[in-house]
């Protein structure tokens, strides 16, 4: 990366608005005072279109990355500083840390055809955040990290560009008397399309997402209720769905609904053979073959992480031929806690060598979801049978199946 703010670099740099008050640093920073009200905003009822602020920026190509690490004085609502990329006046895009009158944010606003889109994101806990922006083609992610390790995406969206336009830092104070912005630095490198979102690595789960292995058991357990007068609802049985039977034990619950004790043995066999009918001669779920060659023909790598054991998951994989596509396999096993402990998770990232903000989690469950969110993984989730109706919080990304999923967006 080129710090752009180092004396070496200063002739790739040149000011829009320029402000009276700002000076270069020794150690590659840039300190900039933005004058009282000073935005660059274009609000949809048209009450207020302003581009006033200090912008000073480089011309960039189709495809870069840019990052700042800024502190920024906050004593009026909306002070902030930003990274912004500029196409021509109706059409931008900015970051930023800002005030909001009581606590610190992240705040992105994408401006098209003279309409911003204004989007407020997290509170920020660090009084020196990081910011930044990469563009691959006429795709733009932003991203804010609190220590330049772990990073968050806030935003992606698309936005078309000429193959060259300006990005840079933006100092602004729209409400307030002046506000001042200490950049302490503006990296900029080149992107490629497959580094994206910084993806290194997929982490699939197992049973219903890889094969539909939990519609069957549900089925046969359904049965067998059914034979002893007890209805099984699909609410009561998905509390399993993606972990173990602590949460709900067929076994014992039916056990409890006849108020008589049964074979659990035997129950254990008639499930097994109720199943293997239902399963049938199951097949890979639609596209995980696809997803599986594009992330290989990526170079990423590709874990799994199951509550399931070891020889059932090890089972099927070889019985479907992909059991050579994963690098990481980690199932209940492994670990003293399954899903929606975030241990299989956390394991299996130590054992990809990468760090949760370059993965991506696929999970059909909300067990699973919660699990790869308390790791800090970003989840698509893609439902079967019978977790499609379930309530999912927080995820990235929803898809019917991962034939609808393209990798190439990540």
């Amino acid at each position: 990366m080129t710090n752009l703010l180092h004396v070496e670099n200063q002739l790739e740099l040149s000011w829009m608005n320029k402000p009276e008050q700002w000076r270069l640093t020794e150690d590659g920073g840039m300190i900039v005072t933005a004058p009282p009200g000073a935005d660059y905003f274009c609000d949809p009822a048209g009450k207020h279109i302003c581009a006033s602020a200090p912008f000073l920026y480089t011309f960039v190509q189709q495809s870069f990355e840019m990052t700042t690490q800024l502190t920024v004085e906050m004593k009026n609502k909306y002070d902030s500083g930003c990274l912004m990329l500029l196409v021509d006046e109706n059409n931008w895009c900015k970051l930023c840390f800002e005030y909001n009158g009581k606590v610190p944010t992240i705040v992105s606003v994408v401006t098209k055809d003279g309409v911003s889109d204004d989007c407020n994101s997290e509170i920020v806990h660090v009084a020196n955040p990081y910011l930044r922006i990469r563009k691959v083609d006429d795709c733009v992610s932003f991203f804010y990290s609190q220590d330049g390790e772990e990073w968050t995406l806030v935003r992606y969206f698309g936005m078309r560009t000429p193959s060259e336009c300006k990005a840079g830092l933006v100092a602004q104070s729209p409400q307030g008397t002046g506000s001042t912005t200490h950049f302490m630095n503006l990296m900029v490198t080149e992107t490629k399309p497959q580094s994206r979102f910084g993806l290194k690595a997929i982490i699939f789960d197992f049973d219903g997402l890889i094969m539909d292995t939990e519609t069957p058991w549900y089925y046969a357990f359904k049965d067998i209720y059914q034979e002893h007068g007890i209805e099984l609802s699909l609410e009561l049985w998905c509390k399993n769905v993606g972990t173990s039977f602590d949460e709900f034990n067929p076994y014992v619950y039916l056990e409890s609904s006849i108020q008589k004790p049964l074979d659990h043995g035997y129950i254990k066999q008639l499930s097994h053979e109720k199943y293997a009918v239902y399963l049938g001669e199951a097949q890979l779920l639609p596209g995980v073959l696809n997803v599986l060659k594009a992330a290989k023909s990526r170079g990423l790598r590709i874990g799994l992480a199951s509550s399931s054991t070891r020889e059932w998951v090890h089972k099927y994989l070889k019985q479907q031929g992909i059991f050579s596509y994963f690098d990481v396999i980690h199932t209940a096993d492994d670990v003293k806690r399954v899903k929606p402990d975030p241990e299989l998770y956390t394991l299996t990232l130590d054992k990809l060598g990468v760090a949760a903000g370059e993965a991506l989690v696929f999970e059909d469950s909300p067990n699973g979801l919660k699990a790869a969110k308390a790791a800090g993984i970003r989840c698509v989730i893609v439902p079967n049978e019978v977790t499609r109706n379930l309530e999912f919080i927080a995820h990235d990304l929803r898809v019917a199946s991962l034939d609808e999923f393209d990798l190439e967006v990540f």
